[in-house]
């Protein structure tokens, strides 16, 4: 499966073309550095300028049968995935590398105490 990943404002500037390249089967939406890029730093799909560059990820792959695929990362709220699927995202990923990476170092830390 080949998922572009839309981390930028101008990717979401250009969702129509990006969603119509042959071969590509959805978009991958990464809120992390998406949301720095549009200017709110750790953001999730509840802020209103992450919640539009969703509606319009949705809206561009709708329109070419292509899947929606995001992170949740540490939002593993119920409500909040439940959200996003009704939203119209397809695909949904409960953890990212850096969260595994910090629950690791965590462990680790408990481990030599």
């Amino acid at each position: 499966m080949l998922l572009p990943l839309i981390e930028d404002a101008a990717a979401i500037n250009e969702l129509e073309a990006i969603a119509a390249i042959p071969g590509i089967d959805g978009l991958f939406v990464g809120p992390y550095d998406l949301s720095l890029s549009v200017g709110v730093p750790g953001a999730d799909f509840n802020h209103p300028k992450m919640s539009a560059a969703l509606d319009r990820t949705v809206v561009a792959c709708g329109k070419r049968s292509k899947a929606v695929v995001t992170t949740v990362g540490d939002r593993q709220e119920r409500d909040y995935i439940q959200g996003l699927v009704k939203r119209g995202v397809q695909g949904l990923v409960l953890a990212t590398d850096a969260l595994v990476l910090l629950q690791a170092c965590k462990r680790m830390v408990a481990f030599t105490r």
